[in-house]
C-alpha cells in the first residue's frame, strides 16, 4: 500500500460554484446517493433506466487517479453499483458518468526517496462533488414489482460509501395486443 503526502495547492480548477479546500487523505466525507427511474408503472418486459446521483455538500470524492508516467490513463477509483431485489445487476465507474470535476489534487508517495522526481512517485486525483451515472435494465416478462437501489463505493482517499433509498417499478400485463386483436377480428 502506498502512503501519500498531499500537496497543499490545487493543481487545476475549472468550475463555477463553491470552493473546495485541498482534501486530506482519509477525510471520510459523507456522501449521499439518490436513485431515480424513468418509469414507475410499465408493461412487463420493458426497459427501465436507473439514474444514480452521488453528491456531498462539503469535501470531494475521488473519481480517478493517474501518475506522471501514465498521464493519459485515468484509473477509476469510485463506482456505483445497481441492485434489483438485492441482486447486483450492474456496476459503473463514476468517471463514465458526468462527474463535476472540481479539481485535480496532487499527492506524493512518501515511500519514494525524498526529492524524487520519478514519474511513479507523483499521483494526481480527479475529485468531484457531484456525479450522475445511468444504467439501462430489461425488466422481467412477467408482471410484478422490482425494488431497485444504488450504492456508491466511496473511495479510499476522500469519501465514505452511501446507499440510495429504494425505487420500486411495478410491471403489469399489457392487454393492448389482445384488445387490438379482438377489435380487428
Amino acid at each position: 500500500m502506498r502512503r501519500y503526502a498531499w500537496a497543499t495547492a490545487l493543481v487545476a480548477c475549472g468550475f463555477a460554484g463553491t470552493a473546495v479546500a485541498t482534501p486530506l487523505r482519509n477525510s471520510s466525507w459523507p456522501t449521499t446517493t439518490e436513485l431515480t427511474t424513468n418509469i414507475v408503472n410499465t408493461p412487463s418486459g420493458n426497459e427501465v433506466t436507473l439514474t444514480a446521483t452521488v453528491s456531498l455538500p462539503q469535501g470531494v470524492f475521488g473519481v480517478y487517479n493517474y501518475t506522471d508516467n501514465a498521464p493519459n490513463y485515468k484509473k477509476p477509483i469510485s463506482h456505483v453499483r445497481f441492485f434489483k431485489n438485492d441482486v447486483l445487476i450492474g456496476e459503473i465507474p463514476v468517471i463514465q458518468g458526468n462527474p463535476n470535476i472540481v479539481g485535480v489534487y496532487k499527492a506524493l508517495d512518501i515511500s519514494c526517496p525524498t526529492g524524487s522526481t520519478l514519474p511513479s512517485c507523483t499521483y494526481y486525483y480527479g475529485a468531484a462533488q457531484r456525479a450522475t451515472v445511468s444504467l439501462k435494465h430489461s425488466l422481467s416478462p412477467t408482471p410484478g414489482q422490482d425494488v431497485f437501489r444504488a450504492s456508491f463505493s466511496g473511495d479510499e482517499y476522500f469519501s465514505l460509501s452511501s446507499n440510495s433509498p429504494t425505487a420500486t417499478v411495478t410491471q403489469f400485463f399489457d392487454l393492448s395486443p389482445v384488445i387490438h386483436y379482438l377489435l380487428t377480428n
